[in-house]
């Protein structure tokens, strides 16, 4: 988050107006609250619900910030779920429940106004005292949550002033709500009831009564609204996506590109296609991101796509980092330890005080696991967490199973089933090198051929392995456990309604000579996507040559 540019110029102002402060005590840093809110059921029956409030800091980094086991998020309150059913008018019952909404945030997160801006002195992970400002960064939440925090009607951008009938519209021009006359509106609450509705219609929020962020310092609530990557993107963007794509090209088509898809590692493929699947799921959606653009990479589509809520997309990623630095996938996994669960173990009256302390007494449980765990170590202080970048250098290693698909395969077979036309002169060209070791004269061509002439086979069947992976050892403390790099599917050729199909791939070695088609065991042989074949021999591994 820090790679923004809202906290820098957070970080600006307020030493601008801290300045006497700043003089007195040098060194204050900001500390990026990130507030997260979302109802959900806690019953598959009697509609029992939960409202939680979550809360994490922008200071942790997002690899462990987007994990819920590390403990980066915790429980704020939860918010009441009265329905105020006895309130017969249904606009001043909606009205009722957004002024209650906004009243508990206000009360939770009053303590931000005094120390967003005297500073509170904090222990930072290294053991430095400095004096730290929470400031309230960024809101995650889903589209009905970001109007209800905003006051923005439903069916209108809860961040900028385009019109509702406009947000279809990729030409209209639109710019974020300004705070300053959204503030003015709220303070005409002191002339009467009706000149403050009149007066928040005409500034475009619905009439609230002192929202929770109209004290926070340095916030302005329509620039922390966070774009919902859930929601928005899988649910939304994709969904739409699929529907305009059947219709400009029809929904057979893309079924029967899906259809021909080869297998890769981190991939779902969708046998029966992607046009008519039902109750997709946000995860399911993050799957077919990944090979959309493969099937349609050829199509001509008419220019007719309207999505209004990618358009705040670049903005957002500019002054706060990339999407998955505030993503509501993240909270939905956190309701199943601090709401569900909660919930199951009480006896489903007065639930939220059981709750509450059921999660207190866990909570001090860890504590004390952990507690016992440094003791054990020595009582030594762990060395603090240093984020750093991805490093696409990891050391791998090459895996394979056991047993090979096919134990034995004949060469006629290898040139009818798999394609490897010349499967014999490429296995003697790789013996002749294999032979000349690390050798520092290369091999003329003919020089290579007529040395790969005098090599014969004593066999004329070979295993085949239809996989092969590239497993990295060491990923810098990311992950756990391996993690799968590359890897390599083979198959028999088959037949389909549209013809014969096979895979291709071109192996480039550490000479420069593409087209090979040999894989070896990290001698600096490069490989990458689908093959005809693996070969499996000692201590080495090759593709067919086609």
């Amino acid at each position: 988050m820090h790679t923004g540019k809202w906290w820098w110029e957070t970080q600006t102002s307020l030493l601008n107006v801290l300045k006497k402060l700043d003089a007195q005590q040098p060194g204050g840093t900001i500390v990026p609250i990130i507030i997260s809110s979302d109802k959900t059921q806690v019953t598959m029956f009697r509609n029992k619900t939960a409202y939680p409030v979550y809360l994490t800091i922008g200071n942790i980094p997002k690899e462990l910030r987007r994990k819920p086991s590390s403990g980066s998020h915790i429980l704020l309150a939860y918010l009441p779920t009265i329905r105020l059913k006895h309130i017969t008018n249904k606009a001043s019952c909606c009205r009722a429940i957004a002024n209650l909404y906004h009243a508990c945030l206000r009360r939770v997160l009053a303590p931000l106004i005094p120390a967003g801006t005297g500073g509170i002195s904090m222990c930072s992970g290294d053991g430095a005292h400095r004096r730290c400002h929470p400031i309230f960064a960024s809101f995650v939440g889903d589209y009905p949550e970001q109007l209800l925090a905003t006051g923005v009607k439903f069916g209108e951008c809860p961040k900028c002033d385009v019109d509702a009938k406009d947000t279809g519209s990729n030409t209209t021009q639109f710019h974020l709500q300004k705070l300053s006359e959204v503030l003015d509106a709220l303070a005409a609450f002191d002339d009467g009831n009706l000149a403050f509705v009149h007066t928040c219609a005409a500034a475009g929020i619905k009439p609230i009564i002192h929202p929770f962020w109209e004290d926070l310092p340095f916030v302005n609530i329509f620039c922390t609204i966070m774009p919902d990557v859930l929601h928005q993107l899988y649910q939304g963007l994709i969904k739409h996506l699929l529907a305009w794509l059947s219709a400009a090209c029809g929904g057979a088509e893309i079924d029967a590109r899906c259809r021909q898809l080869p297998p890769n590692h981190h991939i779902c493929l969708f046998t029966k296609g992607i046009t008519c699947l039902s109750r997709v799921s946000g995860t399911e959606h993050a799957q077919i991101c990944r090979f959309i653009l493969g099937i349609i990479i050829d199509i001509c589509l008419p220019n007719n796509l309207n999505l209004h809520a990618a358009h705040h997309y670049h903005l957002m990623i500019t002054l706060f980092g990339t999407t998955d630095n505030y993503n509501t996938e993240y909270t939905e996994r956190l309701h199943i330890d601090l709401a569900k669960n909660a919930y199951h173990t009480t006896n489903h009256k007065d639930e939220f005080i059981q709750m509450t302390h059921w999660l207190e007494q866990k909570e001090k449980i860890l504590w004390h696991q952990n507690f016992v765990s440094w003791c054990l170590a020595g009582g030594h202080h762990f060395e603090p967490y240093h984020s750093r970048p991805p490093d696409m250098t990891f050391h791998q290693e090459q895996v394979m199973t056991k047993h090979p698909t096919a134990k034995a395969v004949s060469f006629q077979k290898m040139v009818e089933d798999y394609g490897a036309t010349h499967f014999r002169e490429a296995l003697a060209r790789f013996i002749v090198h294999k032979r000349r070791g690390d050798h520092s004269v290369p091999l003329r061509d003919q020089e290579l051929e007529l040395l790969a002439g005098d090599i014969h086979f004593p066999f004329n069947c070979l295993p085949v392995f239809h996989k092969i992976k590239w497993c990295s050892i060491d990923t810098g403390g990311l992950t756990k456990g391996h993690v799968t790099l590359d890897s390599v599917h083979t198959k028999p050729q088959q037949k389909w309604a549209s013809g014969p199909w096979a895979h291709v791939v071109y192996i480039l070695d550490h000479d420069g000579w593409a087209g090979r088609n040999i894989i070896s065991d990290g001698d600096g042989w490069a490989h990458m996507g689908q093959g005809n074949m693996i070969i499996h021999g000692d201590g080495w591994a090759h593709l067919g040559n086609m």
